[in-house]
């Protein structure tokens, strides 16, 4: 007598872990501003701080929490607040907090906030490289040769 099983097979864009993200378009790294003070976001140089690494943690629903690296209580999570402004929160159950992955036709992957599904809207950066400490935002998805909008996740720093 033969038995049949089914289940369902689900890839993750990445795994959990500890990572960079380095903008594609912009050559610079995500960036946990002023911990204690003003929670932003922000696009900068390559420098080795803790502030530049991100936890993902997959939460079994199809989103990623991101969380700083930096040694704080509580996690300061990415996230996109009631202004539609990236800010770091302290919630990781708000809609703004969980993030899609979806890797691009460049290979790099975009980031989209639950709360901004439907209108298109990712994680962006300003274009110019020049523009260190300028605060992420979200912006309409291009699907262009600019990359401000796509993202590398890097385990380690590439130079």
């Amino acid at each position: 007598e033969y038995k049949t099983a089914s289940f369902t097979l689900v890839v993750l864009p990445i795994a959990a872990g500890t990572y960079y993200l380095r903008n594609k378009g912009a050559d610079m790294y995500a960036e946990a501003s002023a911990l204690s003070s003003d929670p932003s976001v922000i696009q900068e140089n390559q420098n080795g701080n803790e502030t530049q690494k991100w936890v993902f943690e997959y939460d079994n629903n199809g989103y990623y929490n991101i969380y700083s690296a930096a040694d704080t209580s509580p996690k300061l999570y990415l996230t996109v607040n009631s202004d539609d402004e990236i800010v770091l929160g302290t919630s990781a159950s708000d809609t703004g907090a969980k993030w899609k992955i979806e890797v691009t036709s460049s290979g790099a992957y975009k980031l989209t906030a639950k709360c901004a599904e439907g209108s298109n809207l990712v994680l962006s950066a300003a274009a110019e490289a020049y523009c260190a400490g300028e605060e992420l935002f979200q912006a309409a998805y291009q699907n262009n040769a600019n990359y401000t909008d796509e993202w590398e996740i890097l385990i380690e720093f590439v130079s």
